[in-house]
C-alpha cells in the first residue's frame, strides 16, 4: 500500500518487519486490512467482494486476465492492477514457471481446464474439468516467495472468498446433494488449516437447491468459473440471506435461507423469472424467464417487479458495484449501467477486428469500479482503461496502461483484408446465399516468396466466395416471395475468419482459419482450416510432408490417441467401446486433413462435429508431438 501521509511513512519500516504476515492469519495477530469487524449494514449494501462493510475497498491489488490460444501450455495475460487501474506486475511468466516446476506446466494441453483468481495476495489457481485426473483440484501461490501448497483435491469449485480472515471454499452440491462450504485459516508457513464448518443449518437446506451467487458475471456461468468474492458468512453479515434456486416442473423456485437455517419461499420470482444478477437487504435484480434479455428489480418487501432495461443485444454481462457492464454485438458499442439511477451510458466503441478472435467474455471487464477494454493497437492486442468523459466531454478518454494481450500475427506479418459476395433470387431480388472471408496477404519481407504465396491464398478466397453449387442456382424459380424461412431453405451463409497466424521455426507459416456454414435448421455447422508454406520455397505444405510414415500408419497413431483418451473419459464419448473408439478415428482421420494445427513442438489432430458423435458431442482433439511423427523435437519436414 502507498503512504501517502508523513506519519505513514514513519512507521514504513516497522511495517516492513511484519510483511511476511501481511494479509494472511497467524498465531499472534492479523492485517486489519484484510479484516471485516461485521457491523451492521445500511439498506444500500452491496453484495461485493472488494468492498468492506464500512464501503472502504479492502484489496489494492486485482488481477487483469485475458485467455489466449496461441499454446495450450500457456496460463494465458495476466496483470497486478494497483487500485488506481495502472499496471502493477505482469504475472504470466511467473505463473508459467512455478506450474511447471510442479508437474502442472501441460495440465491444459491435456484436457484440464483451468481458473485464475488473485484473492488476498494469494493467486489461486484451479484445475477442473476431470474428475479422474489427480491434478484436479485448488492450489495456492505466493507470488513473492515462490510457495506452492495444493489447498483442495476437488476441483468442482462454485465459489471462492477470503472474509474475515478465513478462507471459504463452496462446492455446489450435485445430484441433489447438499451444498459444502470448507473454511480455513492461513498460516504464516502457507499452509491452509481446515476450521470447523459454519453456517451447517443453512447449508443442510439445500439438498434440492443451488446457492446463488453475485454478483453476476457471465463468464462465470458459460465456463462454469468458480465466483470470486462470495461466500455465506459475506452474504448473511451484507444482505442477512442468501437465495437459493431450484428447477421444479419446468420453472425455476426461489427460497430466501438464512443464517440458523430457517427457509422462506420467494414467491414473487417464481413468477416468470429467471437468473439472478444482483441483490441486496431488499432489492433482487433478476431476467426474465421467458426473455432472458430483459432485466427487472424486485422489492422483497412488496413483491412488485419493474422493467428497469432492455438488453437484448448484449452478449456479456458484469456486475459490481450497482453498475451493469455489458458489451453488445460486435460492431456495437460498451455500455454502463446504473441498476439504482437506472441510467445508461455508452463507454466505447466495440468495433469488429477482422484477422483477430476475440474472447468478448474477457474483453471487458470492470475492477474496482473502473473499466478496462483490451483492443488492438498496431500489432498488439493490449488493455486500456476508461477514465471518463475527456475535457471537451465528446467521448470517454482511453488510457494505454502498458499491458500487451498478444502479438496478432495477421498484423505483425502481414495485412488482412475481408471480401464478401452474394447470390441474389432472380425473382424478387433477395439473397439467398452469402460468402464471407478474410485474406491474409504475407508481408514480403517474410519470405522471397511471398508473392507465391499470396496468389495461392488467393485462389482459396476465390474459390470460397465465387463458388455457388448448381443445385442451388436450380432451386431459386418459385412461385412466392422469398420469405425468411423460405430462404433458409434455399440457401445461407458461409464465413472464412481469419483465426491467427504464426511463423514456426522461422521457417513455417501457419494460417488458422475457422469455417462456419448455416443452410437453415437449428444449427450451423464450423470446422477448422490450417495451411502451412515453407517459406523458403513458397509450397504449401501438408501432414504428408512431415509424417514419415505411411497413411495408414498415420490413421493407426490418431486412432491410437483417440482409444487412450477414450481409456481416460469414456463419458464424453458417444462411442461404446476402446474398440469402437479405434475403428471409428482410424476410419474418419485423414492424413490430408485441414483440421490439423501445427504449434513448435507438437500438432493438434481435430475430429469435427459428426466425425466421431453427434453434433451436441462437439469436436475431439488429440495432440502428437513431432518426435512420434519424425522423430524430431520441433516443427521439421520430413519430405
Amino acid at each position: 500500500m502507498k503512504r501517502k501521509t508523513l506519519l505513514i511513512l514513519l512507521i514504513a519500516f516497522f511495517t516492513l518487519c511484519l510483511s511476511s504476515c501481511s494479509g494472511k492469519t497467524t498465531e499472534e495477530g492479523q492485517d486489519n486490512s484484510a479484516k471485516n469487524e461485521g457491523t451492521e449494514l445500511s439498506g444500500d449494501a452491496k453484495l461485493d467482494g472488494n468492498t468492506g462493510l464500512d464501503g472502504d475497498i479492502k484489496q489494492k491489488e486485482f488481477l487483469l486476465y485475458y485467455e489466449t490460444y496461441e499454446n495450450q501450455n500457456s496460463v494465458g495475460s495476466m496483470y497486478l492492477i494497483d487500485e488506481n487501474g495502472n499496471k502493477k506486475r505482469y504475472l504470466s511468466d511467473i505463473v508459467q514457471d512455478i506450474l511447471e516446476k510442479n508437474n502442472l506446466g501441460l495440465a491444459g494441453r491435456d484436457g484440464l481446464q483451468a481458473q485464475y483468481l488473485y484473492i488476498n495476495e494469494i493467486l489461486y489457481v484451479r484445475f477442473y474439468g476431470d474428475f479422474d485426473d489427480d491434478r484436479a483440484g485448488l492450489y495456492a501461490i505466493d507470488l513473492d516467495n515462490g510457495r506452492f501448497v495444493k489447498v483442495t483435491d476437488n476441483g468442482d469449485i462454485d465459489y471462492i472468498d477470503y472474509y474475515n480472515d478465513k478462507l471459504y471454499i463452496g462446492i455446489n452440491g450435485r445430484n441433489d446433494e447438499k451444498n459444502t462450504e470448507s473454511v480455513f485459516a492461513i498460516s504464516d508457513d502457507f499452509s491452509f488449516v481446515p476450521l470447523e464448518a459454519e453456517h451447517v443449518e443453512a447449508l443442510n437446506c439445500t439438498d434440492e437447491y443451488r446457492i446463488i451467487k453475485t454478483p453476476y458475471n457471465e463468464s462465470d456461468c458459460a465456463w462454469l468459473k468458480a465466483k470470486a468474492g462470495f461466500s455465506l458468512a459475506r452474504a448473511f453479515d451484507e444482505a442477512g440471506y442468501v437465495i437459493a434456486q431450484k428447477y421444479d416442473e419446468g420453472h425455476l423456485k426461489y427460497i430466501k435461507i438464512l443464517p440458523d437455517g430457517v427457509t422462506e419461499k420467494i414467491e414473487c420470482l417464481s413468477d416468470g423469472l429467471r437468473d439472478i444478477l444482483y441483490y441486496d437487504k431488499d432489492v433482487v435484480y433478476c431476467t426474465g424467464e421467458s426473455d432472458n434479455a430483459m432485466i427487472y428489480s424486485v422489492d422483497l418487501n412488496t413483491g412488485s417487479f419493474k422493467l428497469v432495461l432492455d438488453d437484448s443485444e448484449s452478449i456479456c454481462r458484469q456486475i459490481e458495484d450497482n453498475k451493469l457492464l455489458r458489451s453488445k454485438y460486435t460492431g456495437g458499442d460498451l455500455c454502463v449501467f446504473d441498476l439504482k439511477k437506472e441510467e445508461d451510458e455508452q463507454l466505447y466503441p466495440l468495433k469488429e477486428k477482422i484477422g483477430l478472435s476475440m474472447t468478448n467474455s474477457y474483453r471487458c471487464q470492470i475492477l474496482n469500479g473502473k473499466v478496462f477494454v483490451c483492443d488492438l493497437k498496431d500489432a498488439e492486442l493490449k488493455w486500456f482503461r476508461l477514465d471518463g468523459w475527456d475535457k471537451n466531454g465528446e467521448e470517454f478518454a482511453v488510457v494505454d496502461i502498458d499491458c500487451p494481450i498478444e502479438t496478432v500475427g495477421a498484423y505483425k506479418y502481414g495485412t488482412v483484408t475481408k471480401f464478401e459476395s452474394d447470390m441474389s433470387c432472380p425473382s424478387c431480388g433477395a439473397t439467398i446465399l452469402n460468402h464471407s472471408y478474410e485474406l491474409f496477404q504475407l508481408n514480403e519481407e517474410y519470405s522471397k516468396h511471398a508473392s507465391l504465396i499470396n496468389e495461392k491464398l488467393k485462389e482459396k478466397k476465390d474459390d470460397l466466395i465465387n463458388t455457388f453449387p448448381e443445385e442451388e442456382l436450380a432451386c431459386v424459380g418459385h412461385d412466392g416471395e422469398c420469405t425468411d424461412i423460405y430462404l433458409n431453405s434455399l440457401g445461407g451463409e458461409s464465413v472464412e475468419s481469419l483465426r491467427d497466424v504464426d511463423i514456426v521455426n522461422s521457417r513455417f507459416l501457419v494460417i488458422r482459419m475457422e469455417y462456419w456454414w448455416y443452410g437453415g435448421g437449428p444449427h450451423g455447422l464450423s470446422h477448422s482450416d490450417n495451411y502451412v508454406f515453407d517459406l523458403s520455397t513458397g509450397e504449401e505444405l501438408s501432414m504428408k510432408n512431415f509424417y514419415s510414415g505411411t497413411e495408414s500408419e498415420f490413421k493407426a497413431l490418431i486412432a491410437e490417441k483417440i482409444k487412450e483418451d477414450y481409456r481416460k473419459e469414456p463419458d464424453r464419448y458417444e462411442l461404446q467401446s476402446e474398440e469402437d473408439a479405434y475403428n471409428t478415428a482410424y476410419g474418419e482421420a485423414d492424413i490430408d486433413s485441414t483440421s490439423i494445427d501445427y504449434f513448435e513442438d507438437y500438432i493438434t489432430y481435430c475430429f469435427n462435429q459428426y466425425e466421431l458423435g453427434s453434433y451436441a458431442a462437439g469436436i475431439y482433439t488429440v495432440n502428437v508431438s513431432y518426435e512420434e511423427l519424425n522423430g524430431h523435437a520441433e516443427m521439421t519436414r520430413a519430405k
